[in-house]
């Protein structure tokens, strides 16, 4: 085979696979959580509340919002993202938390529900929750 119509195979290749990564990419949903600056304790976050209103969103993030007693509803439901933490001074400035690890704790959601003796089910909504604090500021707020 001539060194033409080589290249051209694999120039034909190269293209189905990036016209393939193109096509099957997966966009993952990114979340932003504006965190007022100081706040420490509970962030906790309850998906599909009916009469709660919808989030924002920003560009390609959907905005929380956390009020001083840290907990969110909203209408809409949680799908699974990457997440960016912010925290926010009184004048809306936003200072991008680049060590999570250090000041985010315990992330994790929850949902299910239970049946009582009567055989009535009682569902929990799904929620998000994490701590802001330091490690040991979390370990001391459960005691």
């Amino acid at each position: 085979m001539n060194k033409k119509i080589r290249f051209g195979i694999l120039g034909v290749v190269v293209l189905v696979v990036i016209s393939l990564f193109f096509i099957f990419k997966e966009e993952r949903q990114q979340y932003m959580f504006l965190i007022p600056e100081g706040y420490k304790g509970e962030v906790t976050v309850t998906f599909d509340q009916p009469n709660a209103p919808s989030l924002t969103s920003e560009h390609k993030f959907i905005v929380f919002e956390v009020p001083s007693s840290g907990k969110i509803e909203t209408s809409d439901s949680n799908i699974t993202g990457t997440i960016d933490y912010y925290h926010v001074d009184a004048k809306g400035n936003r200072t991008k938390i680049e060590d999570t690890s250090n000041v985010i704790q315990d992330l994790h959601t929850e949902s299910g529900g239970s049946e009582n003796a009567n055989k009535q089910k009682n569902n929990m909504p799904e929620t998000l929750s994490f701590f802001v604090g330091t490690s040991q500021e979390y370990k001391n707020s459960a005691n």
